[in-house]
C-alpha cells in the first residue's frame, strides 16, 4: 500500500492486516494495520484492528508515558471492554465488562490505572 494522506478503511483488503497472537496466550489475537504508518505519521501511532470471534485484544494492561484511545468502527452484538482498576498487587478488584457499540470513541490517559482489552464473543469486531 503507498504512502497516502487518505485511507479508506472500507476498502482495506484483509490480506493487508498483519496477525498479531500473544506468544504464551494465543486467545490474545488481532489483526492490525498501522494506518498512522501509512500516512506518514511519525509522532503518534494510529492501528485499524479487526478482532476474530472468541478472543481478546490482548492482555490486560495501561500506560505509563501514552494516553491510549480507541474509536469503534463496528462492533458485535457480544463485544465488551474488559477494565478492571489496579490498585497493587495485594488488593484484588473486580473485572468489569462494559459493551461496546459502533461509534464508541474510549480514551485512557496516561499514567491512569486502568487496565483494559477488548473481547469478542462469537460475532468478529
Amino acid at each position: 500500500m503507498a504512502q497516502s494522506h487518505l485511507i479508506r478503511t472500507s476498502e482495506v483488503a484483509e490480506s493487508s492486516f498483519y496477525h498479531l497472537v500473544h506468544p504464551i496466550n494465543p486467545a490474545n489475537s488481532r489483526f492490525t494495520l498501522p494506518v498512522g504508518d501509512l500516512t506518514g505519521l511519525t509522532r503518534t501511532g494510529v492501528h485499524f484492528c479487526r478482532l476474530p470471534p472468541n478472543t481478546t485484544s490482548s492482555s490486560m494492561h495501561w500506560h505509563s508515558r501514552e494516553d491510549e484511545w480507541f474509536f469503534i468502527v463496528e462492533a458485535g452484538d457480544d463485544a465488551v471492554l474488559l477494565t478492571k482498576e489496579d490498585q497493587g498487587l495485594d488488593v484484588p478488584t473486580e473485572t468489569k465488562e462494559e459493551p461496546v457499540r459502533k461509534g464508541d470513541f474510549i480514551g485512557f490517559p496516561a499514567r491512569t490505572r486502568k487496565a483494559h482489552a477488548f473481547k469478542t464473543g462469537e460475532s468478529r469486531s
